[in-house]
């Protein structure tokens, strides 16, 4: 076992291979699949329906509140913060956040939240604020990190490649397109890591409102998960 597929857990005489994919692995796969869609709806247009008109965006007016937890499903250990403008092709961009934090990555005005599970149901809450609270919440959290992001994209919100946030939730930049804050939270992440579980028992609780640019913080990295995740940056970056 090379030194790149290992990790450790308990102590240094304990190690586990890892087992999220590559960021390489990842888009191949994530390609593959779209090239397998494109060919079936080609070769088989009467199984699909045609594929609706999008309305224009209304961000509507802005509503600062914190929303009830939803189930959102989520696919390839992610889910994101993406607009209508967002080109579906970021995931070829390397992240522009300023420091790995194993949770949350910024590519350009897309914002990624890595999860836990592969694919499945996870509880997300979100908190829409005018400014920064004033409490920081750890106890019951086992990761939390903050970071800048410049939502430029109309009508950004939360959602994954197949599910979406209750429409009635608002928009990630309804306060205007520009910089924002975004304070993540999460727990859970290892208990069903890589897996496809049948009861959902990650939670994560984002809080966002707008900010000037500045740099991450890393309030709290507790979970394997996050760790896991800046080895596999570390070693991408040392490449």
């Amino acid at each position: 076992m090379s030194s790149e597929d290992e990790q450790s857990v308990a102590g240094p005489s304990i190690w586990v291979r890892s087992l999220r994919p590559s960021r390489e692995e990842a888009l191949q796969a994530f390609e593959m699949a779209q090239r397998h869609y494109a060919e079936r709806r080609a070769a088989h247009p009467e199984e699909y329906e045609p594929e609706p008109e999008e309305e224009p965006c209304d961000p509507g007016p802005v509503r600062l509140l914190t929303v009830r937890p939803v189930l959102l499903h989520v696919e390839n250990h992610m889910f994101l913060a993406q607009g209508d403008d967002d080109s579906s092709g970021y995931y070829k961009d390397e992240p522009t956040t300023d420091v790995s934090n194993g949770l949350v990555d910024v590519f350009g005005s897309v914002v990624q939240f890595y999860t836990g599970i592969a694919v499945g149901h996870l509880h997300l809450q979100v908190d829409y604020r005018a400014d920064a609270p004033q409490e920081l919440e750890l106890d019951e959290w086992e990761d939390v990190v903050e970071v800048s992001a410049q939502l430029t994209a109309p009508c950004t919100r939360f959602g994954s490649y197949d599910d979406n946030v209750p429409e009635e939730w608002p928009d990630v930049n309804q306060q205007g397109p520009g910089w924002y804050r975004i304070r993540a939270h999460c727990r859970g992440r290892d208990l069903d890591y890589d897996s496809a579980p049948e009861v959902p028992r990650e939670h994560h609780r984002i809080v966002v409102w707008p900010a000037p640019q500045t740099g991450s913080i890393l309030y709290k990295l507790n979970d394997y998960t996050g760790m896991d995740k800046r080895r596999s940056d570390a070693v991408r970056v040392s490449r």
